[in-house]
């Protein structure tokens, strides 16, 4: 299997939330094997990539190019240069493996049992709040009953998610993707293993 392909296969995606998502910064596999590389080798030199890679420097400072365009990568001071001219690449976004994402999850898992019992009583009782509210809705002369999983998954994503959201920033706890200098989270997810 070629370098490209060992790299690009252990990229596993990008996950984003907040406006202008560089999604389509990852459409070919020579990028996903630059991310990758960087995330588990960087800073690296464009050279030092190309060598990797076995791609043309050009080549890569072009892929390069367009992700320090989508603000997936970055020029980065590096203290062990060889020479004063240069330049250091690094990722400019947070990177996770499936697998620190999965012992995460076993982690927290108490608290999320926790909050998910929380949150399944403030869920049926906002259900029985939402009846009389939704017989007046477009939706329900549509034929939709909030017993129907796009409804359920409205109330729950859209009004319920978005008020625990907004209580959460006001406590300072977290911060919106808007209101942030990029307007975006952006993550990219590896496998080591692959």
């Amino acid at each position: 299997m070629d370098s490209i392909k060992k790299y690009a296969k252990k990229f596993k995606g990008i996950w984003g939330s907040g406006r202008d998502v560089p999604f389509t910064a990852f459409t070919a596999d020579s990028r996903k094997a630059i991310a990758t590389l960087l995330a588990l080798e960087g800073p690296l030199t464009a050279k030092q990539i190309s060598e990797k890679l076995g791609l043309s420097a050009t080549t890569v400072l072009d892929h390069i190019k367009k992700l320090v365009e989508h603000g997936i990568v970055k020029e980065v001071e590096y203290p062990y240069k060889k020479y004063k001219q240069e330049r250091y690449y690094a990722l400019a976004i947070p990177v996770f493996t499936v697998k620190e994402l999965e012992s995460l999850k076993e982690l927290l898992k108490d608290f999320s049992d926790i909050a998910a019992e929380a949150v399944k009583k403030v869920y049926e009782k906002s259900l029985m709040k939402a009846e009389e509210w939704f017989k007046d809705t477009l939706m329900a002369k549509q034929g939709y009953k909030l017993t129907d999983n796009e409804i359920r998954w409205l109330l729950w994503m859209f009004v319920i998610m978005s008020i625990i959201e907004e209580k959460l920033r006001e406590y300072g706890l977290i911060k919106s993707p808007f209101e942030t200098e990029k307007g975006c989270f952006v993550y990219l997810v590896i496998d080591k293993g692959s």
